[in-house]
């Protein structure tokens, strides 16, 4: 059957036919449909032929682009290639060919009336096996603003699911027709957040089953090991972190020397913990990373094994990996040293009680370990000057912090200060892992690296014409004029927007197996090392540094697929805060006014982020009360709101 169809397009190659056609062709009756149409997805899969609409036809373009679809609300598409150096491909809504917003495709260039577009002719790899949507009068509209608005769900009305949010499956492409599989939730109940989060960016919740052997097993290895580590159980070593941790990677160590000082990087070595090709690494493999949403915490890693053995906690010796780093006064790098490592923490310290000691406020602990703490923030000082004087830049905006109350609603918002007990965690983070990076780009192992490119010129001179609208004038926009411009709006109402907006005009820092350099850290070499927790390309370069060779294939497919699970853990994390933050704003006084930062005026809304909340809405005209002709992006006004809808991601708002 494949070959006698196959034989019909070749034969017939400008032709295309719908299934019905060949069972024409072929002499067959429509019992046989099922059996033609599986033939001639196994030629669409083999490259052989390609779908058109309901029409198939031979696929003689050899030079068929693949990428990744990204659609628009207002129904097209752009398809972004795979080879970082074709340029994105416009695709109108007829040419889509049923593919979904985030499926990998095949797309086919064409021209009309002298412009580039596509037409998806194959779709490589659908991007939803399940839609998260609310159930109205048995359709299903989906959270997703790229999907279609509304979607035919099987089956008869059913009053049980009527305007709840639900979890359907796919049940067929072409035409879209979903199944509910599962009720997650009243609506406007705040419980339910973080569980459509899960489901609509399906990640992991729960482990499977890990037998007591296993453990067990650990506990008899992890004694034997400790009698070969390198011992630094006599330094004074402290864990630093959030005080509502959930892990802890790291810990620090530092002394005096004669030329400087002596930095060790302590970091858990869950690489001993989660053997390469064991069911405990699939789980990670999978997850990638672990999700910090804002009702729940989903590690990369069971918390028995992250928890019991690997983090840096006070209390028995724990294996790590150590960098040791000798450092001048200057706080250069004079040797390195990595070594296979057992630790023992002395003290657990939240960032809130490093920056107390430091700034002399708190006498509770040995004068040494001040002392050592001070020293701590002075290295790191220098380190800081280093990185600046090196071109770096500090991309990072203002975090706020989220608390529930029992009910799951937000009873407080406010921001987290960072400060130098942040930074000296920070600095002591970035030089283990630039270490680390540069010296097994030496040896003759194949490596990972965070790379970070450099933007584009069109992407920058889009970036400047935004500054000009905040009367922000400069010449040119190289990295030592964006260390300016961060600096110029350090503290001003506009601050948070336009670093996001700079992030938007810079290519994203990801995972490769190739190095070219960390643009925004200006670091010749740079890699992930120090959270192999939470990260599993972490894991890998705690492997790398045992000695283990990874053939090149393999990098180049795993830092792809880990950069892809990276943007869909962190699009999940930024969703889950806007979904908190639109119920407690809608949870405020009607007549409460807000401070709003005007991002764009279009003809007939405008788009204002409330300043204090990170988040966007709408004024469309008839809610503007001021007029029009004087009110300009960047300026600052007072809004209410008329209305939020948390879920599916809208706020209103009066000017």
């Amino acid at each position: 059957m494949y070959n006698k169809i196959y034989n019909i397009f070749k034969n017939n190659p400008n032709k295309s036919y719908k299934i019905k056609h060949l069972l024409e062709i072929l002499n067959l009756s429509g019992s046989n449909y099922n059996k033609v149409k599986g033939a001639v997805y196994k030629l669409i899969r083999d490259k052989k032929i390609v779908k058109d609409n309901k029409k198939f036809s031979l696929n003689e373009d050899n030079s068929l682009i693949k990428g990744k679809l990204q659609m628009h609300k207002r129904g097209f598409g752009f398809v972004i290639p795979f080879d970082e150096n074709i340029d994105d491909i416009y695709i109108p809504p007829m040419k889509l060919n049923q593919a979904l917003d985030g499926d990998k495709v095949e797309v086919k260039e064409e021209y009309y009336r002298g412009k580039r577009e596509g037409k998806i002719v194959n779709i490589i790899e659908r991007a939803y096996e399940y839609i998260v949507g609310t159930y109205v009068n048995g359709l299903l509209e989906p959270i997703e603003e790229n999907l279609p608005k509304e979607i035919k769900l099987k089956g008869r009305l059913n009053e049980e699911y009527e305007e709840k949010v639900v979890k359907a499956k796919i049940i067929s492409y072409d035409p879209l027709r979903c199944k509910v599989s599962q009720i997650l939730g009243e609506y406007d109940d705040p419980e339910i957040d973080d569980e459509i989060i899960i489901n609509k960016f399906n990640l992991k919740k729960n482990f499977p089953e890990i037998s007591d052997n296993y453990y067990e097993r650990l506990e008899k290895r992890y004694d034997r090991e400790l009698k070969n580590r390198k011992d630094y159980t006599d330094k004074l070593t402290f864990t630093i972190d959030p005080s509502d941790a959930k892990d802890n990677d790291d810990a620090v160590s530092l002394e005096k020397t004669d030329n400087g000082w002596t930095l060790y990087v302590h970091i858990a070595d869950v690489s001993f913990f989660v053997e390469e090709g064991s069911p405990l690494d699939d789980i990670a493999y999978q997850r990638g990373y672990s999700a910090y949403l804002i009702d729940k915490f989903l590690p990369m890693l069971p918390l028995k094994v992250t928890r019991d053995f690997c983090s840096l906690r006070k209390g028995p010796e724990k294996l790590a990996i150590t960098v040791k780093m000798d450092l001048d006064y200057q706080g250069e790098l004079v040797s390195k040293k990595i070594d296979l490592s057992k630790v023992k923490i002395d003290k657990v310290f939240s960032y809130r009680q490093v920056y107390e000691i430091i700034n002399n406020n708190n006498d509770e602990y040995p004068l040494e370990w001040k002392q050592n703490l001070i020293e701590m923030k002075n290295v790191a000082k220098k380190l800081n000057i280093n990185r600046l004087q090196k071109g770096a830049v500090d991309f990072e905006r203002e975090e706020l912090k989220i608390e529930l109350d029992e009910n799951k609603n937000v009873k407080d918002v406010y921001p987290k200060k960072r400060n130098w007990s942040h930074k000296l965690i920070e600095e002591f983070m970035i030089k283990a892992n630039e270490t680390v990076s540069s010296f097994l780009e030496k040896t003759d192992r194949e490596s990972i690296f965070r790379i970070h490119e450099k933007p584009s010129n069109k992407k920058l001179k889009e970036f400047k014409k935004l500054l000009e609208v905040f009367n922000i004038k400069t010449k040119n926009i190289s990295i030592d004029q964006i260390r300016k411009v961060l600096k110029k709006i350090s503290d001003t109402p506009y601050e948070s927007y336009l670093k996001v907006q700079l992030l938007k005009s810079m290519k994203q820092a990801r995972y490769s197996y190739y190095n070219i350099g960390h643009y925004g850290l200006q670091s010749e070499s740079y890699t992930h090392f120090t959270s192999p927790i939470r990260r599993y390309p972490d894991l890998l370069i705690h492997r790398i540094i045992k000695g283990r060779k990874f053939k090149k294939d393999y990098l180049r497919r795993t830092t792809k697929y880990l950069s892809e699970v990276e943007r869909n853990t962190e699009r999940a994390e930024r969703e889950s805060y806007n979904i908190k933050i639109l119920r407690y704003i809608n949870n405020q006084p009607d007549d409460k006014e807000y401070e709003g930062l005007i991002l764009n005026d279009d003809v007939d809304k405008l788009a204002i982020e409330l300043i204090n909340y990170q988040v966007g809405g709408i004024a469309y005209n008839r809610n503007v009360n001021l007029n029009r002709d004087e009110i300009y992006p960047g300026e600052i006004v007072k809004v209410k709101v008329i209305f939020v809808d948390p879920i599916y991601k809208i706020l209103e708002l009066k000017v």
